[in-house]
């Protein structure tokens, strides 16, 4: 830093963050890393300095009376003898002199050159000025020249017979000022025609306020005045609501663009209340243009995609589709008092929600009661948070209560979708009945945020449509697989987590971020102000913003991919490093061999499946003994009493049942008390999900304590039947006496009493874990290297996808781009057939006219069709480079979510 000293180890680190009571804090981190923190950077201080006391940041060298450091000596004393554990925090006149010093250079660094620049602003004022009005009198007439050098043409006709008439008065609109054009008017001399001509406000870039009298001059009047705005205006507008990462109003920009006229000296008339309207107006038709512009099939090119996920190069109309995520975001609602939800006409730009008939029949058919009520067991999940249910909540408030997107694993937009409720698992299932049924796009891997619950309900759901389940059927699994995303699984319990986590579920692949996520902070900053607009104000804004969403992740391809390979290398080598490490200790430490380790993990996933079902009854001798134990009485007649033969061995039958389903039971709930430490180191930096995991294991562990009472009495014999166990059993019935080995925390540890001598074995030493530790590491490192190498060959697979993709699009434009220069010349030839273009907006001309309006058309359209060939070219040089080459930098790295599962050992 500029005027300070280097870090000499005295005093705080340089990057340190101080706060508003001159405590400095820990620099930034990442909340997800290995899991371990750094140590900070502070010197040992000596007995009886302030660094004695928890201050929570770095060691100071002041003396409790120091005067230079600002505080008071007494009361830093009387701090220190009372015991204070935050006595730079307390002390009210502390004060941090390297903060005072930083603040007062931000403060001054501007007061040397400000007489200078306020006396040179004074002194050139005049001259700005006249250089402003120069450069507007000259913007004028340039406007002018474009406007009289347009060739009028009839506009029913083609004829290029025609009479001025008196010309328009428009109103051109810009950023900064407006002033009034002079627009050249013609009328048709053709008898019985009645046509005229003016120029196209495109001639000099700007953009219609009306689409009747200021697209056609020629029907304007002193009473309906026409009115151009600046094309640079509205692209301004447009990035400013799209791009400008907060919520703005149109209202507001109008406001900001009126104001910025009355300081500029503009005084042509403008009504404020017109120009909120026409500029909102024309803010949104220029999106519905450039959203038109966006898609290359209107632009005459074909062969390429066209499905729901024709922007995505690695996925395309590829089928099937790898992974598909899905959410909802309840801040792009809408209020019901802002316009009715019974009239919604499409927007033009209408590509990505899902609308119509048949999405309103399945919600009806599901929303009904009888089928609500066959599916209420699925009403509640195992995750702390409620996020969906079969009959969720009503709004009286807003007619739209949220926005709901399903998106591929390269961040792509597939569909969008408005709810009128809560968030129901039915909406879910909509999207998918779209991918896979309406579009033919099979699905393998769902991401959903309750997709412990929601897997069960879905699968239920697609059983009464054939064509969904016929689908679903064919898949490699027979199913979709429902894994928990990485963002959401902490939310879930543990046992959740180990039963759905995507890292025991085969073909999922890895899973770097949650793309919903990431879009919802994109497309939240449109919710301030959609909610106000009509339905169809709404649906357009929020499909040109998941269009530009698209296109933009669509350039960010080849970065993506790079980055994406990267970090699976990087796990796979982690993994394969750990597990290794893991089989070490297994043998070093337990003698047990590579080959049998490599088998533990495999019997420790059928246990986790077996304890998922539920609990087998006794056998029928068993249950008959703990129906007369729990009724304690003597039966008369022919039916046994508790002291006889053969109730003794119905004992014996019910005390081997219950031994075996406790230590069972034990085993499992050890199990995931391992699972949940492991969970914590992997919470470093979230100390709220890491203090509710605490308390969940806490809760387990005195669940266990039942259970291994119960053990405990049926291990230390004296009932009738005890004699008639195995050995094995009676045997430990002495070590069982010695209840100091038989706790929880011993057989969380993975220490299992009734395997043998707790004593014998002695503490674990720290470097040696037990063996049902490291079992559990070494099932999470064998799952992560199986799915590290599954998504590698996934990538290497989606690659050539996207190389397959990008040269099909760059041969499909410069088909276009020749087709459109062979009408170009077609026209210029006189009598020469013209081809036929299937670009929007393309027309066959009749007359000589005609052939030139339709010559400038194709000239423009070969412009846009040349910039998209620039672009795919570049796009396709840098992916041969990149993934020809290992090392290959690529010009963009990708964004990542702080949940990138950097795979880190445990």
């Amino acid at each position: 830093m500029e005027g300070f000293a280097p870090d000499t180890g005295w005093g705080p680190p340089m990057d340190a963050v101080w706060d508003v009571r001159g405590t400095p804090l820990e620099p930034k981190r990442r909340r997800r890393g290995n899991g371990v923190r750094q140590p900070s950077r502070q010197p040992s201080a000596a007995p009886g300095s302030a660094a004695d006391f928890d201050t929570g940041g770095s060691d100071w060298p002041w003396s409790a009376g120091d005067e230079s450091g600002g505080g008071s000596g007494d009361g830093l004393q009387a701090a220190a003898a009372a015991g204070s554990s935050g006595l730079l925090e307390r002390a009210a006149n502390v004060r941090n002199p390297c903060s005072e010093a930083m603040s007062a250079q931000e403060q001054l660094k501007w007061d040397d050159v400000r007489p200078a620049m306020q006396r040179s602003y004074v002194q050139h004022l005049p001259g700005a000025r006249q250089l402003s009005d120069a450069q507007l009198e000259a913007q004028r007439q340039l406007m002018q020249d474009s406007l009289a050098a347009e060739l009028p043409c009839c506009n029913r006709c083609d004829s290029m017979s025609m009479q001025p008439e008196q010309p328009a008065t428009v109103l051109y609109i810009g950023s900064e000022v407006r002033f009034m054009l002079s627009v050249p008017r013609y009328r048709c001399c053709e008898v019985e025609c009645g046509g005229a001509f003016a120029p196209s406000p495109f001639s000099v870039r700007c953009f219609p306020a009306t689409p009747k009298v200021s697209w056609d001059v020629t029907q304007s009047s002193t009473t309906q005045p026409a009115r151009w705005i600046d094309e640079r205006l509205l692209r301004l507008a447009d990035s400013l609501v799209f791009q400008g990462g907060r919520g703005v109003a149109v209202y507001t920009l109008a406001r900001v663009v009126h104001g910025q006229h009355a300081l500029n000296g503009c005084s042509d008339p403008l009504g404020w209340e017109h120009l909120k309207r026409q500029l909102g107006e024309a803010i949104m038709e220029y999106g519905y243009l450039q959203c038109a512009l966006m898609r290359l099939v209107n632009l005459g090119v074909q062969g390429i995609p066209t499905g729901p996920l024709a922007a995505c190069p690695c996925c395309g109309d590829s089928s099937p589709l790898h992974s598909l995520n899905i959410d909802f975001n309840f801040g792009l609602c809408h209020l019901a008092r802002c316009g009715s939800a019974a009239v919604q006409l499409p927007p033009p730009n209408h590509q990505l929600y899902l609308r119509g008939d048949m999405v309103t029949k399945l919600v009806q058919e599901a929303s009904s009661g009888s089928a609500a009520a066959a599916q209420a067991d699925a009403d509640r999940a195992c995750s702390d948070f409620d996020a969906a249910r079969v009959l969720a909540r009503t709004s009286d408030k807003c007619d739209v209560t949220a926005v709901g997107s399903s998106m591929c694993r390269h961040s792509i937009v597939a569909h969008l979708m408005d709810i009128s409720t809560g968030e129901r698992y039915i909406y879910a299932c909509v999207m998918l009945y779209a991918l896979m049924v309406m579009s033919c796009l099979p699905v393998l891997v769902v991401w959903y945020d309750i997709n412990c619950k929601f897997a069960g309900y879905f699968w239920r759901w697609a059983q009464r449509y054939g064509p969904l389940l016929s689908v679903l059927r064919a898949l490699p699994f027979g199913r979709t697989q429902h894994p928990v995303p990485c963002f959401h699984r902490y939310s879930h319990s543990a046992a959740c987590q180990e039963k759905n986590d995507g890292l025991y579920i085969a073909g999922t692949g890895r899973q770097y971020n949650e793309p919903n996520e990431t879009f919802w902070a994109y497309m939240g900053q449109l919710g301030i102000t959609t909610q106000y607009m009509t339905h169809r104000n709404r649906w357009g804004r929020l499909e040109r913003g998941a269009q530009l969403y698209n296109d933009r992740q669509a350039d960010r391809i080849v970065p993506l991919l790079q980055s994406m390979m990267a970090k699976a290398q990087r796990a796979q080598v982690a993994a394969a490093e750990q597990q290794t490490d893991v089989l070490r200790q297994l043998q070093e430490y337990h003698g047990i061999p590579p080959g049998q380790a490599e088998q533990l993990p495999l019997e420790r996933a059928a246990s986790i499946q077996r304890h998922s079902q539920p609990e087998p009854r006794p056998p029928p001798r068993a249950e008959y003994a703990l129906l007369r134990l729990q009724r304690d009485e003597l039966f008369a007649g022919g039916e046994p009493t508790l002291d006889s033969p053969d109730f003794a061995a119905a004992v014996a039958e019910l005390a081997l049942f219950e031994i075996t389903r406790l230590q069972a039971s034990l085993t499992r709930m050890a199990q995931q008390v391992q699972l949940m430490e492991q969970l914590m180191q992997q919470l470093t930096g979230r100390p709220g999900e890491q203090a509710k995991t605490r308390r969940s294991k806490q809760a387990l562990k005195q669940r266990m304590q039942p259970d291994l009472n119960c053990l405990l009495r049926w291990l230390g014999g004296g009932y009738a039947g005890f004699h008639l166990l195995p050995t094995a059993v009676q045997q430990r019935a002495v070590a069982a006496a010695n209840a100091d080995d038989w706790t929880a925390d011993v057989i969380c540890r993975g220490v299992y009493p009734w395997e043998g001598d707790v004593s014998a074995g002695g503490a674990p030493s720290p470097a040696a874990a037990t063996r049902e530790q490291l079992i559990t590491r070494l099932r999470a490192h064998t799952s992560e290297l199986a799915r590290a190498s599954e998504e590698v060959c996934l990538l290497e697979e989606e690659r050539k996808r996207c190389l397959a993709f990008l040269q099909q699009q760059q041969a499909a434009i410069q088909a276009a781009c020749e087709r459109t220069a062979q009408r170009c010349a077609a026209l210029q030839a006189a009598g020469m057939a013209v081809p036929e273009c299937n670009s929007f907006g393309a027309r066959q001309p009749a007359s000589h006219a005609a052939r030139q309006q339709e010559q400038r058309y194709s000239n423009g359209l070969a412009v846009l069709l040349a910039e998209r060939l620039k672009k795919v070219t570049v796009q396709l040089a840098v992916a041969r480079e990149a993934f020809s080459s290992p090392h290959a930098v690529v010009p963009e790295a990708c964004d990542s979510d702080d949940e990138d599962e950097e795979y880190s050992a445990m």
